[in-house]
Order: structure tokens, then sequence, then C-alpha cells
């Protein structure tokens, strides 16, 4: 129990650079929220924002979520074998099988205590990857380029793929207004103009007024322009909307998926043997990908820093958490320095 409510706190402060990088890559405050609660799991999250964040249709969203979570029917598998989960608790096990929860409980021996170790880890993420996530969208771009605070060097020490989102991408995008009352993501997403400002540029219409009148051909076509970007923003946002609750869908029925496979069908020693390493195969192969992915290519920098200084810390048996604040505390170091 101790482990999993140790990953539970490292994994949900991760959760502050997906609200973060959520908001910038255009989604709104409750979309990016939204997705944390139906979809919920880290690396599709992040595929979803990237392909956002980047131009894409929601439909390549859609697509590259699907694909990155198809690895969660593995875990369902293997999690249906440990803990044969009946009723609505299948359904709510299905939902809160994520790579942390699945590591969590294939590190235990005995059953009871991968039974607890499931649970914690995967509801403690839920409750503290959704907290996070709502406060990163909220502070937004106060934040900065969430790797300056070594967030990455953490996803290194926790197994979550993680594809990128460019932290710079629409940085206009903030959910508040620059002033008091706050502008809500359904009523637009850039700030409200200062009351100062506007009556400032009255002030000058009042002194120099434009040539040509307010009825001019240019203001007109002016007016109009406006108007059709604001309307394809609007139903850019609503379509994101689709296509983010499909995803969502599409990645709680992959996860189900897994725990409707008869248990006795693992139960074979041979079958039992395969599923228990393929979890251990993708959890490794996640930990790579944290570690030397950047977008498409391969990249060696501060987050090998993180994976080394995190292993001496597990090393030398350190409480998991604090391997956590280890890997994190190394890349945003190595940041500082200049290296990565």
């Amino acid at each position: 129990m101790r482990i999993g409510l140790s990953i539970a706190v490292a994994t949900g402060l991760y959760g502050v650079s997906f609200g973060a990088l959520g908001v910038a890559s255009g989604l709104g405050v409750w979309q990016t929220v939204a997705l944390s609660a139906l979809m919920f799991t880290g690396g599709s999250q992040f595929a979803f924002i990237g392909v956002v964040a980047g131009g894409g249709a929601g439909s390549a969203a859609f697509g590259a979520a699907t694909l990155l979570g198809v690895r969660n029917a593995v875990y369902g598998m293997q999690m249906n074998r440990m803990l044969r989960p009946h009723g609505w608790r299948r359904l709510l096990a299905a939902q809160v099988t994520i790579d942390e929860s699945a590591a969590t409980a294939a590190g235990q021996l005995d059953p009871d205590e991968q039974r607890r170790g499931f649970w914690t880890a995967g509801l403690g993420v839920f409750a503290l990857w959704n907290l996070f996530t709502l406060a990163g969208a909220l502070l937004g771009d106060a934040l900065g380029d969430p790797r300056r605070w070594g967030l990455d060097g953490a996803a290194v020490a926790v197994p979550r793929p993680a594809v990128a989102a460019p932290a710079h991408a629409n940085r206009w995008r903030w959910p508040w207004s620059a002033r008091w009352p706050p502008c809500w993501p359904c009523r637009g997403c850039r700030p409200a103009a200062d009351p100062a400002r506007r009556a400032g540029r009255g002030a000058v219409g009042l002194v120099q007024p434009r040539a040509g009148g307010r009825g001019t051909g240019a203001g007109r076509r002016s007016g109009r322009l406006r108007r059709r970007r604001r309307a394809a923003a609007g139903a850019r946002l609503m379509a994101l909307w689709g296509w983010l609750l499909l995803a969502s869908a599409a990645a709680y029925a992959i996860k189900l998926a897994g725990y409707l496979v008869p248990a006795r069908w693992l139960e074979n020693e041979h079958m039992s043997r395969v599923a228990g390493t393929l979890t251990i195969g993708l959890l490794a192969s996640l930990t790579a990908m944290n570690t030397f992915s950047a977008g498409a290519a391969l990249a060696l920098d501060a987050r090998l820093g993180a994976l080394l200084a995190a292993g001496v810390a597990l090393w030398l048996r350190a409480p998991f958490l604090l391997v956590v604040v280890v890997g994190a505390l190394a890349a945003a170091l190595l940041r500082l320095a200049g290296i990565g």
C-alpha cells in the first residue's frame, strides 16, 4: 500500500504538466479535465493533445490515442487473472487499469498485496491526476515549459508514455481574463480586453476618427472575417468534444476487453508466463520511450541523467517517492546547468 501511495503522489504531480500542455495545445480547460477523467491513460492523453497541437484533425487524434491504448488490454488480462473482480468492481477496475496500477500489482507476490497495491495506486492516481490536471489547466502559461521543473524527469522514474505536445503552441490560450470576472472557456479562450484599454480606444476614436467612418467596405470585410474566424474556432472546439468523447469510450472499451477474457484461459502456466512477460516488456519499453523520445525523433537530454539518478536511488533502496523526486530534481538541475 505504501508503494501504491507513493506512485499515486508522484504520478499525480505530473498531471500539472498535462493540464498546462492540454490548454496550450488548443483544448479548453474543461476539455482537458474531461480528457483526464474519461480517458485516463496518460500515453493516449498526450498523444491526443500532441496531434491537436500540431494542427491535426480530431480523427487523427482519435487514432493516435486509440493505438497507444491497446496495451491496456494486456494489462486488463493480467489484472483479471490476479484480482478476479466481479460486478461493478470489474467496471471500476477497468477504468483505473493504467501503467502504474498494473506495475504496482505485478510487483507483489502475495495476492492480498497485489489487490491492495492495484486499488491504492489506481484510485490514488485517478484522484490526484485529475486534481493536478485541473490545476495545470488553470495556471496555463504561468507554469512556462513544464520540463523546466523536471516533470519529465519524474515521468522517467514512473512508467508512463508521454507524447509531448509542444509547450510553446498557442500560448495565447489562457482560461482566465486579464482581470476579474473570469472568462470561462465556453465564452471563448482569448482574454477579455482591459477596461482601460477599451476606454483608451474610445478616446482615440473621438480625437482621431477613422477615415471613411464605421460603414466603409474595409471595415465591413474586417468584421465579417473576424466573425468567420470565431465561428471556425467554435466549430473546431465542438468537433473536438465529439472526438474526445469517442476516444475516451474507445480507451475504456479496450481496458474492459482485457477483463472480459476468461481468467481460466490464463491459468495455464505457459499463458500466465507469456502474459506476465508482456506486462514487464511493455512497462520497460514505456520507460525507454519516456527517456529517449522527442516527438518522432530520438534524443539524449536531461531525462537520461534523471533515469540514472533514479536508478542509483532505487539501488540504494530509497522509498519510491524519493526515487521520483530524485529523478525530477536531477532533470531540473541538469537543465539549469544548460545540459539537455
